[in-house]
């Protein structure tokens, strides 16, 4: 893959991070008496990973009546990530060779991100990716979820490449889908914390399995 421009999704394709979701499940449980076990169903869980995230907690307290307000439940889902954020989490295996090979290849980065802009900015601080990407964009920045591309085309619009020159990286189905029917090119990342592994191979144009890193796309073509 010869790409001209690369488009990263963060959590769970740059960042190991999506193990905050347990964390935040359990907290939520225990501030709001439905202790230490508590998990949304799996429907839920899963669409709540492509939300905004004040969007998803609207959609936690209605489902399961958690807390006074989906502001409440927003406000316990933030500590938790904002401490996570700043003080554990890393870079995924590979990710900064990876990063390192692209930026000696001049080819431009940037983040789309479903993360709120507040908590991209500690992940990225902390995991040292302003020194590779020179913009992120939320997808409160453009209003919509992954469910539509426009985060996509905002990243592309900056990058100033042609879309069949760049690459989308996603963890997530879902997201990755959307790239794909919109014409980008698609690189697929497991993660253990993510959904819909088969289908996010078969649309993917090429799959970073258990087990590969991203540096899988240099050893191929060398």
């Amino acid at each position: 893959m010869d790409i001209k421009g690369a488009i990263f999704d963060m959590d769970g394709t740059l960042i190991d991070s999506l193990g905050v979701w347990e964390i935040i499940w359990e907290e939520l449980g225990l501030r709001f008496g439905r202790g230490k076990g508590f998990r949304p169903s799996f429907e839920d869980d899963r669409a709540i990973r492509t939300m905004l995230l004040v969007e998803g907690a609207e959609m936690i307290h209605r489902n399961y009546n958690l807390g006074e307000s989906g502001e409440q439940v927003h406000k316990v889902a933030v500590e938790v990530t904002e401490r996570f954020y700043r003080e554990q989490v890393t870079l995924k295996d590979g990710v900064a060779q990876y990063l390192d090979y692209l930026k000696a290849k001049e080819v431009p980065m940037c983040i789309a991100s479903a993360t709120a802009p507040e908590l991209i900015k500690f992940a990225a601080e902390r995991c040292g990716l302003y020194n590779y990407v020179s913009k992120i964009i939320s997808c409160a920045d453009v209003g919509k979820g992954k469910e539509a591309p426009d985060v996509f085309y905002a990243a592309l619009d900056y990058l100033g490449t042609k879309k069949a020159e760049t690459c989308v990286f996603e963890d997530s189905a879902l997201a990755l889908t959307t790239a794909s029917d919109a014409g980008f090119l698609t690189v697929g990342i497991y993660d253990e914390h993510t959904f819909d592994h088969d289908e996010l191979k078969n649309t993917a144009t090429v799959y970073i399995d258990e087990g590969e890193t991203m540096m899988k796309l240099v050893n191929e073509q060398n």
